[in-house]
């Protein structure tokens, strides 16, 4: 509980005077934020500076990285689950790969919202609505691009090792991204 309250009002202190923060909410882990949509980010970086402020002074400890994952804009409010998982994909993301930043758009996280559904298969993942996994799709008719995809990320983007692993010539894996 008290974990709790103290990312509640941390959130809620954070985002006094921040026109565009419409609402905030905390859980024992995090806290949670709802934006008005808006092209810029100065409203996002103002309230994660002073979250982690507040943060800090409520738990009696320094508070080292705090990130704030940013989902795509919405019209409709059964669409804050949606928003809501890609906000968390988008600072699960920043967790694990601190190159993101601290201030992480979901559309920005690249290979991980592909991991973050692999699990159910291509399907799985098309019904992410992110736009670029329905390009992503759109072009992948014969499956080919989803596994290329995975082992150069487990390669390090190494299109020699990923040729050799699937028995083609390196042009070959260069085809199936272009």
């Amino acid at each position: 509980i008290a974990s709790t309250l103290i990312h509640r009002s941390a959130a809620l202190q954070a985002t006094v005077g921040v026109d565009a923060a419409l609402f905030s909410a905390g859980t024992e882990t995090h806290s949670v934020v709802l934006f008005r949509e808006s092209s810029g980010r100065a409203n996002h970086a103002q309230v994660l500076v002073h979250y982690q402020l507040e943060l800090a002074k409520r738990s009696g400890r320094p508070v080292h990285r705090i990130i704030l994952g940013i989902s795509e804009g919405f019209a409709r409010p059964r669409e804050l689950a949606e928003a809501y998982r890609q906000s968390k994909l988008a600072a699960q993301a920043a967790a694990v790969d601190a190159q993101l930043g601290e201030l992480v758009d979901c559309r920005s996280t690249g290979v991980y919202q592909l991991l973050a559904s692999a699990g159910g298969g291509a399907g799985a993942w098309a019904d992410s609505g992110s736009v670029y996994f329905r390009a992503l799709e759109d072009h992948d008719r014969n499956g080919e691009l989803i596994p290329v995809l995975e082992l150069l990320y487990d390669n390090d983007g190494s299109v020699q090792d990923v040729a050799a692993k699937l028995h083609l010539h390196r042009s070959s894996i260069y085809n199936r991204l272009g």
